[in-house]
C-alpha cells in the first residue's frame, strides 16, 4: 500500500518536472531585436530571427518587401523534436519614404525674354521611390515677358510628402535677333518693349505668324509683320528708319523661310520714304538679295508687294498712336 502510494507520488513528480521544464524552455524563446521595425525603402533588412535552443525546430512566415512602402509581419513558429507547436512570435516591419525627391540644375541653358520654358529648361529631378509622374511640382512654365534677373522656385513633392525646393535667380537677356529669327519660324513670344526715352511708353506685343511686332534699337526704329503666303511658306515684311524719326529714309526687308529649309531664308532689300500716304506701293526691284534658299527674285517681289502696303499702313500707325511719333 505505501509502495503504491510512492510510486504514485514518484510518477507525479516527474510529470510536474517535465511540465516545469517546457514551460522554463518555452520563457526562453525570444524575438532578437525589436518586435517592431522601420526601414528605408530600398535599403536592406536584417532579420534577426529569434533565439531557442537547438531542441527545437522554428519556420518563418511572412516577408519583407523592401522595395515597396507598406507594414509586413513575420511570424515565427517554434516546434518541439515531435511537430508540437510550442510557441508563436511575430515581429512587424514598416518600409517607409522619409527621403525627399532629389534634382541637379540645369546650368547650361540661356534664358530669353520672350520666351516659355518648362521644368526641364531648370532641372532634372528624380526620387528614391516615386517615378517622375508620382512627383508633384508647383510648376508648369515660366515666360521671360522682359530682361532682367527672376528668382525661380521650384517644389518637388513626392506621395509620401516629403519635400524639396530648388531656388535660384536667372539672367533673362534680350536678344533681338532671335526673336526676328524666330518670327520666320512661326514661333509665338510675348515680350514687353519700350520706345526710347520722351517717345511713347512701354507696350506689350506678341510675335506670331499674324501679329505685329515693333521695337527699336540704338539709332533705329524697326516694325515687323510675320504672314503665311499661299504656297506654304512663312515671310515676313521689316520696315526700318535708318535714324530714330527720319522715316523719309526707311528700308524694306522682304524674309522668306522655306517649309524644307526651315532653318534658312532668303532676304531681299529696298528704300522707301515712309511719311508719304500711298494709295498703292509697288516695289519692282530688291537692291540686294541674299538666297540662302531657291527661290525665284520675280516670285519674292510678288509676294512682297502683296502685302507691302497693308504693313506700312501698320507701321504708320504703329508710329503715330503707340509711339506718338509724326511720321509725315
Amino acid at each position: 500500500m505505501f509502495k503504491s502510494i510512492k510510486y504514485i507520488l514518484s510518477i507525479c513528480c516527474i510529470v510536474l518536472l517535465s511540465t516545469f521544464l517546457c514551460a522554463c524552455n518555452s520563457d526562453s524563446i525570444k524575438i532578437n531585436g525589436n518586435f517592431e521595425e522601420t526601414i528605408e525603402v530600398n535599403t536592406e533588412f536584417n532579420d534577426l530571427g529569434i533565439s531557442c535552443s537547438d531542441e527545437y525546430n522554428v519556420i518563418t512566415e511572412g516577408e519583407v518587401n523592401t522595395s515597396t512602402i507598406g507594414r509586413y509581419q513575420l511570424v515565427y513558429k517554434v516546434y518541439s523534436t515531435d511537430g508540437e507547436l510550442v510557441k508563436e512570435l511575430s515581429r512587424y516591419v514598416n518600409v517607409v519614404d522619409t527621403t525627399a525627391p532629389t534634382y541637379e540644375e540645369n546650368s547650361s541653358i540661356t534664358y530669353y525674354a520672350g520666351y516659355t520654358y518648362g521644368i526641364e529648361d531648370f532641372i532634372t529631378y528624380t526620387d528614391n521611390y516615386d517615378s517622375k509622374t508620382n512627383i508633384s511640382t508647383d510648376f508648369t512654365q515660366k515666360q521671360f515677358t522682359s530682361p532682367g534677373n527672376y528668382l525661380i522656385k521650384i517644389k518637388l513633392k513626392d506621395s509620401s510628402n516629403n519635400e524639396s525646393t530648388f531656388q535660384k535667380n536667372v539672367n533673362v537677356i534680350l536678344d533681338l535677333d532671335k526673336l526676328v529669327r524666330d518670327v520666320y519660324q512661326n514661333q509665338t513670344s510675348k515680350i514687353s518693349t519700350s520706345s526710347p526715352e520722351g517717345h511713347g511708353t512701354s507696350t506689350h506685343v506678341t510675335i506670331d505668324s499674324t501679329t505685329s511686332f515693333g521695337y527699336w534699337d540704338t539709332g533705329s526704329i524697326h516694325f515687323i509683320k510675320s504672314f503665311n503666303l499661299d504656297n506654304g511658306n512663312r515671310a515676313s515684311i521689316q520696315i526700318s528708319a535708318t535714324q530714330y524719326g527720319k522715316f523719309n529714309n526707311a528700308s524694306i526687308s522682304f524674309h522668306v523661310t522655306d517649309n524644307f529649309y526651315p532653318d534658312v531664308y532668303s532676304v531681299g532689300f529696298a528704300n522707301i520714304n515712309a511719311t508719304k500716304q500711298y494709295t498703292t506701293l509697288t516695289i519692282l526691284q530688291f537692291t540686294s538679295t541674299i538666297n540662302n534658299i531657291p527661290l525665284d527674285i520675280n516670285e519674292m517681289l510678288n509676294d512682297c508687294n502683296e502685302h507691302l502696303l497693308s504693313v506700312l499702313n501698320e507701321f504708320q500707325n504703329y508710329m503715330t498712336n503707340i509711339l506718338h511719333l509724326d511720321v509725315k
